[in-house]
């Protein structure tokens, strides 16, 4: 699936259905895109797995939920916004294992 893949913009194509639990086998990705959609369901915790990613762009979809903790294994992200969505519960602590988070929206969640 993609293993070499570094790049995936999917946005504003209204996209519907679940983020795939596979996504964690992209382990090259560096940039995933995929806001302004109709995504449904929970961030799978498979985004863990996506320690490479530096850019990840959730916002404006239906995504419901938590965030999971395994965001914490994610050390090279500095751009992540979920703002927008369904969120719910509290931010896990992990979010502070970002060391090179530089910008971080999680506005108009429940």
């Amino acid at each position: 699936m993609l293993s070499r893949l570094e790049t995936l913009n999917l946005g504003m194509n209204n996209i519907t259905g679940t983020i795939p639990s596979d996504i964690g086998m992209m382990t090259k990705l560096r940039t995933l895109r995929i806001e302004n959609n109709k995504i449904t369901g929970s961030i799978p915790p498979e985004f863990g797995l996506l320690t490479t990613l530096v850019t990840l762009r959730l916002e404006h979809n239906n995504i419901v939920g938590i965030v999971p903790s395994e965001i914490g294994m994610m050390t090279e992200l500095r751009d992540f916004s979920l703002s927008a969505n369904e969120i719910s519960g509290t931010v896990p602590s992990e979010i502070g294992k970002l060391k090179e988070l530089q910008y971080l929206s999680l506005c108009k969640d429940t």
